[in-house]
């Protein structure tokens, strides 16, 4: 159940681009493991479930599921790689290598594409592609860990449109979607479940079950809107979306506490985890001089 709030727009007099927190530095040590577990160098069976919501007009949010499953050889250009199914059909093929790389051919194109780089310290540089020619990158600042559903501690790190990365299973918000053109509607995805030889080692815990787009109760969805900014309350995930170009994004507590500085330049939309409830201020800014702020409920 939604509940549809008021948006409380305040546009600011002056320029102010956010200031930026204290990143942590310290050091994190990665278990050893297949580069996606489970697939123990290709005999393996992997297949997880995401969910995508969108907007399907006069203020509704609509979910659809869909599952992946990676198992069987196929051969491109007298390379291996893994056959990967969406719903059952042919997706596109996958390897990985020996350096913890993953790579991608999808079923539209032949061309290659790096998808993750899971060999990870604390200031390297990520890659990725995301289209056939574009590569990406961003730094890891910080290492985290999360404990898996069989027991087992993976590194963990913060990716640069709000969802984490977590080693050997992916990106909390899809495990493709970072290498596929960001929509231009509302739409937000997340990942569900992830089972290796039908063992599940990872469990999204707003809902109910991995195969279906029902949430928990405690998973409330709030939304938000003006003119200018939707914002979507999702469980512990925050979605944003806006119309104005701007450059910076910066998200506060109400007692005035930086919790997100990011450079937003040709983006216009946003997820991230906020796992805390309460009132929070979010500044957008650019370089003319273009201030203002938003205050939402979470």
């Amino acid at each position: 159940m939604r509940n549809v709030l008021v948006l409380l727009g305040l546009l600011l007099a002056t320029f102010q681009i956010c200031a930026v927190s204290p990143i942590s530095m310290s050091p994190q040590n990665i278990a050893d493991g297949d580069v996606l577990l489970g697939l123990n160098g290709g005999e393996g069976h992997i297949y997880w479930s995401e969910t995508t919501l969108f907007d399907s007009g006069s203020d509704q949010l609509s979910c659809s599921h869909k599952s992946y499953q990676v198992q069987g050889d196929t051969i491109i250009n007298s390379v291996s790689y893994l056959k990967c199914l969406l719903n059952g059909s042919y997706f596109g093929a996958i390897r990985t290598t020996a350096d913890s790389l993953v790579y991608l051919i999808d079923q539209y194109n032949s061309t290659e594409r790096l998808v993750y780089d899971f060999s990870w310290k604390v200031g390297k540089v990520l890659h990725f592609n995301v289209d056939d020619v574009q590569m990406d990158s961003f730094v890891i600042t910080q290492i985290d860990s999360i404990l898996l559903e069989n027991g087992e501690k993976r590194a963990t790190i913060q990716f640069i449109y709000g969802a984490r990365w977590i080693q050997g299973v992916g990106s909390t918000e899809g495990f493709f979607t970072h290498v596929q053109p960001r929509p231009t509607c509302f739409c937000s995805n997340e990942l569900v479940c992830y089972h290796a030889n039908d063992v599940l080692l990872y469990k999204n815990t707003d809902y109910k079950s991995c195969d279906s787009c029902d949430k928990l109760n405690n998973a409330i969805i709030k939304t938000e809107s003006s003119n200018e900014v939707i914002f979507v309350s999702e469980g512990t995930r925050v979605n944003l979306m806006w119309h104005k170009p701007f450059d910076y994004l910066c998200v506060y507590s109400l007692e005035g506490f930086l919790l997100l500085s990011k450079d937003i330049t040709n983006m216009y939309d946003l997820s991230f985890n906020q796992e805390n409830r309460g009132v929070y201020i979010i500044q957008f800014a650019n370089s003319n001089g273009v201030n203002e702020s938003y205050k939402f409920v979470h």
